[in-house]
Order: structure tokens, then sequence, then C-alpha cells
């Protein structure tokens, strides 16, 4: 069942109904009935104001016409979380980007280091729409950053005209299979570095996203992860512990994330009218850019041949950095977890399931075997997050631009784009789009 741009209301309407969607005024929610889906969301995303908690609503097909009533609710139940998100005074500040992939802008996130997880995002600078947030035991190796890239690349058929991100052998995989690509395409680039490097702190786009990713997302998690060292039921450096969470805190959060960046590229931000570049999803300016004040697309297209020519060369799928645990070791907490019945992991399940595992593969009759593997890779495994891989020799380095130009002291927190300095400054900064060029 197929609907398109030339389908009338009643069509629409028609086909809803066969789907059993009910509309908005049909939901005809009140303060008693949203109470139910709030009380998990809250849960969940315990600093997401009026406006991101009714984003989360809608992704779940449950609207809420009012947003005052998400706000009573808040105001009820939750009066000094608000009272926390309003304590912040504002000064706005600037950032251009001429097009829909015009730059693509990489940052790593290490403050999950203490449980052994790293993140890595990649966005689009324009549209601002999220184009990956990957959970992984490193975030230092650069053919597995590499991969995010090219994962990208795929999905969309191309590759922006740059790519950006701070300094850092980590990010030599991007700049290289960037720069590899794109003088295939273009044989005139041969000699130019097709990758920016954004020193002191200027990399601001992604920052900002980190921020709002912490103050929108991590809290629960983070709680969660935290409650489990509190209590010492995980230790990072024992490598069974070690192991046996991050085969189940990796896929849970990759799940998660993936919810959040379809909540936040399908979700319009907040009216600006002093906002230059257009005002809208995310998702649609980047698709549908001409929809936009007729903004330009600088996606170069390429194809699968580039891909794989470039995958081979920097980020190979056989090594063993892709690997969420040893090999052996995977096949075997396998077996224990289908023998569990494979319970969905969740928020609330996830430190049962992780002892019921703990406890069967120590008492396993196996367990000498499998720490003794376990052993034997915690060496291997430093050393592959510590892989280097030299930059492509000869190229003359893209230089920091006017188009990724702001102020950029501090660090980054807020809804849309806004950029918070440290205590003592007391300030948050937004960062406006300001397209030029076109």
């Amino acid at each position: 069942m197929k609907l398109t741009l030339n389908d009338s209301t009643k069509t629409v309407a028609r086909r809803r109904k066969q789907l059993n969607m009910a509309s908005v005024r049909q939901q005809a929610h009140t303060f008693e009935s949203i109470q139910p889906y709030m009380k998990k969301l809250t849960r969940q995303y315990p600093q997401a104001g009026a406006k991101r908690l009714r984003d989360w609503l809608a992704q779940k097909q449950i609207f809420v016409s009012d947003r005052h009533l998400i706000r009573k609710y808040n105001h009820h139940f939750h009066a000094e979380a608000v009272k926390r998100r309003k304590g912040k005074r504002l000064k706005r500040k600037r950032f251009w980007s001429a097009g829909v992939f015009e730059t693509v802008a990489v940052d790593q996130h290490d403050k999950w280091k203490r449980f052994g997880l790293y993140l890595h995002l990649g966005m689009e600078t324009f549209s601002g729409a999220l184009l990956w947030v990957e959970p992984w035991w490193t975030n230092s190796n650069p053919r597995l950053i590499c991969s995010y890239y090219l994962r990208m690349a795929r999905t969309h058929g191309g590759v922006p005209l740059l790519t950006q991100s701070d300094p850092g052998s980590e990010n030599n995989g991007i700049a290289n299979a960037q720069t590899t690509i794109r003088q295939r395409l273009d044989p005139s680039l041969t000699g130019l570095l097709q990758h920016r490097w954004m020193r002191g702190h200027s990399n601001i786009k992604p920052e900002i996203k980190w921020s709002q990713l912490r103050r929108e997302f991590t809290e629960a998690y983070e709680a969660l992860f935290d409650l489990g060292l509190l209590n010492g039921w995980y230790d990072r450096w024992d490598s069974l512990q070690y192991n046996i969470f991050r085969w189940l805190a990796i896929p849970f959060l990759k799940r998660n994330l993936d919810e959040y960046i379809r909540m936040h590229n399908t979700s319009k931000p907040r009216a600006d009218k002093t906002k230059v570049l257009p005002l809208g999803r995310p998702e649609h300016i980047l698709y549908h850019p001409e929809r936009f004040d007729n903004a330009r697309d600088f996606k170069v297209l390429a194809t699968e041949e580039d891909f794989s020519y470039v995958e081979e060369l920097y980020a190979p799928p056989d090594h063993p950095v892709f690997n969420l645990v040893p090999r052996d070791f995977g096949c075997e907490i396998e077996r224990y977890y289908h023998a569990l019945g494979e319970p969905e992991v969740t928020i609330d399940s996830f430190w049962n399931i992780y002892h019921h595992l703990l406890n069967d593969l120590q008492e396993s009759p196996f367990r000498e075997e499998i720490l003794e593997t376990l052993a034997s890779e915690v060496e291997r495994e430093m050393t592959i997050a510590g892989e280097h891989m030299d930059l492509l020799e000869g190229m003359a380095e893209q230089e920091d631009s006017d188009t990724s130009g702001c102020d950029t002291s501090g660090w980054s927190s807020g809804d849309d784009d806004w950029q918070e300095e440290e205590e003592g400054g007391g300030l948050m900064r937004e960062v406006e789009d300001l397209s030029h060029g076109l």
C-alpha cells in the first residue's frame, strides 16, 4: 500500500484507517491518557523538553496536538528539571555552509571511557542531519572510522565535496578514502587533500550535536552503566565481565541511537526568524534541498566500484577491529544467550541478562579456555585500537575557511544549535546557519 503526492485527503484518510492509524483528533489525548507514555519517555530521556518529548511521541505514533499538555505534565511531575533547563542566557553566533553535502563533519566522543565504550558521530552540516552515531569498543582505529564514512556514502550514492574533523591519525582513514574517491572521479584534484582539519576547537557543529545528544539521550544510559560500577557488578578491567558487557551494551546502544537519529532527522526545529538557511526537518532538507529556496546539492555521485576499491585499501571487512568480541567467545556467549530464551535487552533487563550470562560462563566447563582466550586478546585489541594509518603523501591540505567559521570557545550544549561555555562563563551560544556562494 503506497501513498503518492497526488493522493487526495480522503484517500490518505481511508488508507490510514485500513492501517489502524488514528489521527491526532481521533486519538484525543488528555492529561491523564498521555501519562503512561510520558512516564516511560521521561525515564529514558529525563532531560528532554516539551518539544523533544512530543517528537519522541510522534515516532511511536502517539500524536499530541496541544504542546501545552506536555508542558503541563512536565511542570506537574518534573518541575525541578524544567527549572534547570531554563536557567540559561543566550548569545547568537554564526556558522556558514554552502549547501547540502558541501561538508560532512565527524567527531569522536570519549566520555564513556570508564565503561570501555566509545562513540563516533558524522553529520551533514547544511541540513544538520545526523548521518551516523556509532558505539564501539574503540574510536581510534582509522579503518573503523573509515567504515562509517563508506556506509554513509553507499547509503547516499555519493560523497561530499569535503570531509572535516579535528586533527588526529584516527581520521586519516576518512581523509584518505574521501581524497581517493574524489581524485578517481576528478583527476584535476590530484595533489589536493579533500579533507579539512579543524584546529582549535573549530569543528563546532559535531561538538554541538554531542552536547545535545548528552542532554537528550545519554543520561539514562550513563546512569544504567554507572549502576554496574557502583554496585561492583562490572569491572572494566576484568576481561570476562568486559566482553559480556560490550556484547550486550553495544548492540543495545546502537538500536537506541538509531531511533534517536530517526527522531532527530524527522523532527522540525523550533521556528527562528533570524535563520537564513531553510528551516525544516533535516531529512527533508537533505533529500530535497530544491524545495527549500532552491538550495543546491553538492553531493558527488560515485559507484559501488569506487566504494569497493577504497574499502579494500582503507577498511577491509575482514579486519579484526570489526569483531564485536573475539570470535570464539562470541560463539560461546551466543549459545548461552540462546539458552536464556534470547530476552530483549532493555534498560530494565540489562543487568539481569548480564548476571545470568556471567554466572553461566563462570560455571562453564570451558571456563579456563575462555579466560585464556580473552587474556590473549587483551594486548591484541590494544594494538588494533592504536593502529596507525599514514595520510596520503604529497597532498596539500585544505585550509580552515569561513565556511566553517564561528566562535568556538567552550563546549557545546543545547536543543537545535546551542553552545555552552564553562560554568564560570555561564553562557550558551547558538550557531546560526548561514549559506553563501549559492
